[in-house]
């Protein structure tokens, strides 16, 4: 580092913070993805209830049953999902479909901001004590968690594509310049 602090700073800005920034985003993505992939396999778990053979050869889950998967599923997803309240705002920041290889999903892009909007609702309504019953809460964030699953992958390969926006640059001041002994008694 230099010894002047407005060249120090100078590096810290231009060297250290993109690479602390990257870093940051890096971890934000693994940290939802994390969440994604065990909500997606406990998803699979409740999906794979035991069927009833009903009349006529049809199939169906025991509605005991099923409720009472679907409210563990729910319960359980809310808590994994709640990193992804943490971390994917920031994250939908920062993707540009339409520069990317991908600029198809911009429109599932749209939707995953929509329903991450919809959960934030729901977190800041409890956070602040509006009672919600469970009914309410799993419906509320039932169909978002299913938008976010089913969108995952499109959503991680942005990100991942994705750069943290460079910050703003300042200019900063330049260190007083030295006089010499001489040419200090000369003025």
């Amino acid at each position: 580092m230099p010894p002047f602090p407005g060249r120090a700073a100078q590096v810290i800005i231009q060297r250290y913070l993109p690479a602390y920034d990257r870093a940051v985003h890096e971890r934000r993505i693994a940290h939802v993805a994390e969440a994604l992939d065990l909500i997606q396999s406990e998803w699979g778990s409740w999906n794979e209830l035991p069927a009833a053979p009903q009349p006529g050869g049809a199939v169906r889950v025991e509605p005991p049953v099923f409720t009472t998967a679907v409210g563990e599923f729910l319960e359980s997803a809310w808590r994994e999902f709640l990193t992804v309240l943490d971390h994917a705002p920031a994250l939908l920041d920062q993707c540009r479909p339409a520069t990317s290889a991908w600029p198809q999903d911009a429109e599932v892009l749209d939707q995953l901001a929509v329903a991450l909007l919809t959960t934030l609702q729901v977190r800041e309504d409890l956070n602040s004590g509006v009672p919600l019953s469970r009914a309410e809460h799993r419906a509320q964030t039932r169909p978002a968690i299913e938008t976010w699953l089913a969108h995952s992958q499109q959503f991680l390969r942005q990100a991942r594509a994705a750069s943290p926006r460079p910050r703003p640059t300042v200019a900063l001041p330049q260190p007083p310049h030295r006089l010499t002994p001489g040419q200090a008694r000369h003025r």
